[in-house]
């Protein structure tokens, strides 16, 4: 099974620095070329470097699947045009809620999104990244893009999510899901993890045990 376990500039969080579709990953400025090349052959994408408003958050700052990819409204052109050389769309939405891959949580079936974000961005959300989008959080999370990760795969979210919610989940999403943690017990798993339907990138405080859950998850079927 196609997996990393990586830091960033020395932070674990490397959820936060990377958004990945099934061909393209943003990625900070401070992931050395060694850990970008290694993301891009586990990921089986092109990897994409650039800041997103100024910060290196970028994973944090841009949502993203196959169609599109959303950044937060401080973004600028020069910022955006590595992103636009590629292909794909890419779009800010008005809302107050900046964090986009925060609050964004999409495959290329479905997107969940911050439950205070309007109704005009929601369908300007749709457009953008071409599948039906709904409003909510994962667990006691509002900001269901840090709180869960999810593959064209399956789907791997926080502990605190039941069984009712999980299936209700996996109906929207299309995936299959599991339960589990990151970076040594940290339940916020899109913090620590960055993911498509050929391989995950952990962070490297990550234990093997977490790393088994998180492939059964993201990856089922996907032989070792």
């Amino acid at each position: 099974m196609p997996f990393l376990k990586v830091e960033v500039d020395g932070d674990s969080n490397v959820g936060m620095y990377a958004a990945t579709s099934e061909q393209l990953c943003v990625m900070a400025p401070e992931a050395s070329g060694t850990v970008r090349d290694r993301v891009a052959e586990v990921l089986g994408v092109e990897v994409v470097v650039t800041t997103v408003g100024g910060a290196s958050l970028v994973g944090a700052l841009c949502g993203m699947n196959s169609s599109g990819a959303v950044v937060t409204r401080f973004a600028s052109e020069a910022e955006l045009e590595p992103l636009r050389e590629t292909g794909i769309d890419v779009g800010v939405v008005q809302t107050n809620l900046t964090a986009s891959g925060n609050v964004i949580l999409a495959n290329d079936y479905g997107a969940l999104v911050h439950p205070e974000v309007g109704d005009e961005p929601l369908r300007e959300l749709s457009d953008l990244l071409d599948v039906p989008v709904e409003s909510g959080g994962i667990g006691p999370y509002a900001t269901p893009g840090s709180a869960a990760v999810t593959t064209n795969r399956g789907m791997l979210l926080p502990g605190a999510v039941g069984e009712d919610e999980a299936g209700r989940l996996e109906r929207f999403f299309g995936v299959p899901s599991a339960v589990g943690s990151v970076n040594y017990g940290v339940r916020m798993v899109g913090t620590g993890t960055v993911a498509n339907s050929k391989g995950f990138v952990a962070g490297k405080e990550t234990t093997g045990a977490e790393m088994g859950r998180m492939g059964e998850a993201l990856l089922p079927g996907l032989e070792a």
